[in-house]
């Protein structure tokens, strides 16, 4: 049960490219319009370049935004299905409450330093460094990442190995390194369809898909996300439906640990 409450926690998370792969501080930026900093991807390929730069200006701008989600869960021989309602305060908190059967499971507070979450299912308050994320995905996700998976928004750092091939029905973007081999493929519309990762050092495959893109404030969400993770021991399915999403001026975020549960 433990396990399948961690996964419903960080489901956002794995929803998208999670690679930890190092800087080039280098690189020529692309630029990210609605935050104070920039990500360095360059690629030599002018046309990668421009549909790079296409994805980030879709990024859906907003200061508060709440929304619900339908969330389907499969893990070997466990099934489960939860509702999620977020609140999200962009670059300072996100909130998520999580219920299983018509009851609140776990209540989750993600600020840019530090992960809170009262687990009522096993009686628990965990306080944890943002770091925690890192130890359950595998991935060294810093809170800005963070809210790029939530955007649906890719998590590309060496964009300079990303080569190009385009068809009649898509385009394609292809990166292979040591370790990774990654390809991204976009709609006629230059959307995101889906991402396939292959993780030679993990031994694991990962594929996300994205679907029923529709359009808030002129930008372009993917309302259905499906994830699928094979390793060696394990195969993790998750379908995701974003359901009531909200463009707010401001919004409430109530939390309190319970003083009666255990601390971890």
């Amino acid at each position: 049960m433990k396990r399948t409450i961690y996964l419903s926690i960080i489901v956002f998370t794995l929803l998208t490219v999670a690679c930890n792969r190092p800087k080039d501080k280098t690189t020529q930026p692309i630029v990210d319009n609605n935050q104070t900093t920039t990500d360095s991807i360059y690629n030599s390929n002018p046309k990668v370049m421009a549909l790079l730069q296409n994805i980030y200006n879709n990024e859906l701008p907003f200061e508060f935004l709440s929304a619900k989600m339908k969330t389907k869960a499969q893990m070997g021989n466990i099934n489960q299905s939860f509702n999620t309602q977020l609140r999200w305060h962009k670059n300072n908190k996100i909130w998520m409450s999580m219920s299983l059967f018509g009851f609140e499971g776990a209540r989750v507070l993600i600020e840019p330093d530090s992960v809170f979450i009262v687990d009522r299912l096993n009686k628990r308050n965990i306080v944890q460094p943002l770091s925690f994320i890192k130890e359950k995905t595998q991935a060294n996700l810093s809170f800005r990442d963070i809210e790029k998976i939530l955007l649906g928004l890719p998590f590309l750092i060496d964009a300079s190995k990303l080569q190009l091939d385009e068809t009649q029905a898509n385009t394609t973007l292809k990166a292979i390194d040591n370790r990774f081999t990654t390809i991204i493929v976009l709609n006629k519309q230059n959307l995101i369809q889906s991402i396939q990762i292959n993780d030679k050092m993990m031994q694991q495959n990962i594929y996300s898909s994205y679907d029923d893109y529709q359009t808030i404030n002129n930008k372009h969400f993917a309302y259905k996300r499906s994830l699928k993770i094979v390793s060696q021991n394990n195969t993790f399915a998750m379908d995701v439906e974003f359901q009531n999403i909200d463009i707010l001026k401001a919004l409430d975020f109530p939390f309190s640990l319970n003083e009666k549960y255990s601390f971890e």
